[in-house]
């Protein structure tokens, strides 16, 4: 049977998946991702996990139609149990919010352990996220700009083992990796409608970010 081709969504989160690693695919759904990459060999070992029955089944069906069960199972769970830290090195959360993904990590904290990979892929609030990690012991390695079916989304590269760190509005809207104009420009778009009511401090603070990402604006790189 043909395997089916990864959406550009899921298609770069599988490019930055290191050759033979052991992934946890957190809410997994039909578990796509898993099963492209180990029918084209490109890993050890995943788990599909979901919260929901349907799902798995759905998922269940793949991985039996393309013959990958030696290499991928499934896991009804919600988020990442305490078994995942010894089963994977990777871990996907993408297809949610970012404050559902900042949730689901801060009920796994031993995801800040030194060792332990993240691709984290908000499809909202991904200043969210940011904050989490930053604010965590993350760190964050990268973030990539994704346009898919006429949407711009984020994909984000962490690591555990970091320390809190430093930030303003301007990481938060933009991240400090992407340099796409139309990125920044959105960002900027955004820190002044917070504006409107803003008291004086946060005044301060946003006009201050604001300045910064036009100042990314200004250079030629961007």
């Amino acid at each position: 049977m043909r395997l089916f081709t990864l959406d550009r969504r899921l298609g770069a989160i599988a490019e930055r998946i290191p050759l033979g690693a052991r992934l946890w695919d957190v809410g997994s759904d039909h578990a796509r991702l898993p099963v492209w990459l180990a029918a084209n060999d490109r890993i050890a070992h995943a788990v599909a996990s979901d919260i929901g029955e349907m799902p798995l089944r759905s998922a269940t069906r793949n991985i039996e139609r393309f013959g990958v069960g030696d290499i991928v199972e499934t896991e009804l769970c919600d988020g990442l149990p305490p078994s995942a830290r010894d089963r994977a090195d990777v871990f996907v959360i993408a297809g949610m919010g970012g404050g559902t993904i900042a949730d689901i990590l801060a009920r796994a904290p031993w995801t800040q352990e030194e060792g332990t990979s993240l691709l984290l892929q908000p499809m909202s609030s991904p200043e969210d996220l940011r904050a989490f990690l930053l604010e965590s012991r993350y760190t964050i390695t990268n973030e990539t700009l994704l346009h898919a079916d006429g949407r711009r989304y984020v994909l984000i590269e962490a690591v555990g083992g970091g320390a809190p760190q430093a930030f303003d509005r301007a990481d938060l809207a933009a991240g400090t990796f992407i340099r796409d104009r139309e990125h920044i420009e959105s960002a900027i778009k955004r820190l002044r409608n917070e504006l409107c009511g803003a008291d004086e401090r946060a005044t301060v603070e946003l006009n201050d970010s604001i300045g910064k990402l036009e100042g990314i604006l200004d250079d030629k790189s961007c």
